[in-house]
């Protein structure tokens, strides 16, 4: 076990710098409109900038196999995230294809 010792004086301006940081996170959550506090976490999954590929199918009404071609055959862009595939919702408005692979 490693001991530490400081100053009493270092000490009380670290607990001082520390107090007020809290009362300024304290202050900005004061500040925001109520009812938006958690809000963010809960739009996140709708407007957030990725779409998992289930959400890519459905929006597009093709299958897991189509999507799979469409990436191979570079028709929609996407991002790997450890194992995970996710496409940006940016797309949506520039591109809306049918099984057919045409514009509507």
């Amino acid at each position: 076990m490693e001991v530490i010792t400081i100053e009493s004086k270092a000490f009380a301006a670290l607990v001082e710098k520390i107090d007020g940081i809290a009362a300024y996170v304290e202050e900005s959550r004061q500040r925001e409109p109520d009812g938006q506090q958690g809000q963010e976490e809960k739009n996140s999954r709708t407007t957030g900038k990725w779409m998992t590929g289930s959400e890519v199918c459905e929006y597009l009404e093709i299958s897991p196999r189509t999507l799979q071609r469409y990436r191979t055959n570079r028709i929609i862009s996407f991002s790997i995230c450890g194992k995970k595939i996710r496409y940006r919702r940016t797309w949506k408005r520039r591109v809306s294809l049918t099984p057919s692979g045409t514009r509507d």
